[in-house]
């Protein structure tokens, strides 16, 4: 989900991977949309997020394992499972969970070195080998990508990380455009990644043609890997923008706007997608959605 115009990755907070998790569970929570006989795999993962929210870790990791004993994890759900293990004090597990994230396409060397659920396994000998093994996997994944996009995005990011001077990050977003289009006019995207960190460079324009060149970047990406769900919540963020940028209600959800001093989810056209549709998407449902809008405006319905 995004904060209005500036919708970011990683929010500016002393601790930012734990906000990047939260939102991650309350986007997965939007899988569990109807009541089930029996817990599916998402139902299970949507109530190990909300146990890691209340602190309640062993009991976030267990029920973790109970999804990975339904279906194989992705590589976000078994590194939060990770981080819920660490935290409850239980090595073996966390170090298990670690392994098989790596082993699911987990690559992410930054976050694993800095995330301070962690910090409780520096000591243990089988850290320096978990961090090595992520770093190759890394490392590997870079040589099937464009490096210097990749680049421009964690730039992006970056400077949406904290209250910054917004006057020179909206130059410093046009000429990381710039390059971005000539790199499409060259054909230098190939991989859904590539096509992903476009879109969110894109995203970050102030037109209605920026935000429908992101939505169109996003497709692509889903086009290339159906599965691939950061791609599908960008795609439905570009589009709820593009839809605000040419007069039209958002439809997905994804835009929290400032307006009149306070913050707001309006205009949205809440009939036009489904819950189970958003979920799709990698959008929490409506009533989450709601929550937020009030939890932004330091309220609780």
């Amino acid at each position: 989900m995004t904060r209005g115009r500036r919708d970011v990755l990683l929010w500016g907070v002393r601790n930012p991977w734990r906000i990047m998790r939260f939102l991650a569970f309350l986007l997965l929570s939007a899988l569990v949309t109807v009541p089930a006989l029996a817990e599916t795999y998402d139902d299970l993962i949507a109530k190990a997020g909300a146990l890691y929210q209340e602190g309640q870790y062993e009991e976030s990791g267990i029920q973790f394992e109970l999804a990975f004993a339904l279906e194989d994890g992705r590589p976000t759900h078994y590194y939060n499972a990770a981080c819920a293990w660490s935290l409850a004090g239980n090595a073996e597990s966390a170090f298990a969970m670690l392994e098989q994230a790596i082993d699911a396409g987990f690559r992410n060397s930054e976050l694993l070195m800095a995330d301070a659920d962690l910090t409780a396994l520096y000591d243990d000998p089988r850290w320096n080998t978990v961090v090595a093994r992520c770093q190759a996997a890394e490392a590997l994944w870079l040589t099937s990508i464009n490096v210097e996009l990749y680049r421009l995005f964690q730039s992006d990011q970056g400077d949406r990380s904290g209250d910054g001077d917004w006057e020179n990050i909206e130059e410093r977003d046009r000429q990381r455009r710039k390059i971005v289009a000539k790199m499409i006019q060259e054909d230098k995207l190939h991989a859904p990644d590539d096509f992903v960190h476009a879109a969110f460079i894109f995203q970050h324009g102030a037109d209605s043609t920026s935000y429908r060149t992101a939505h169109e970047l996003a497709m692509k990406a889903v086009e290339m890997d159906s599965t691939y769900m950061r791609a599908r919540w960008i795609a439905a963020a570009s589009k709820d923008r593009y839809l605000q940028s040419i007069g039209k209600p958002q439809i997905f959800g994804t835009q929290l706007l400032m307006r009149d001093g306070r913050w707001t989810l309006e205009p949205y056209d809440t009939t036009a997608v489904t819950d189970a549709e958003r979920a799709r998407w990698g959008v929490p449902p409506l009533a989450h959605q709601r929550e937020w809008e009030a939890g932004a405006n330091g309220r609780t319905e």
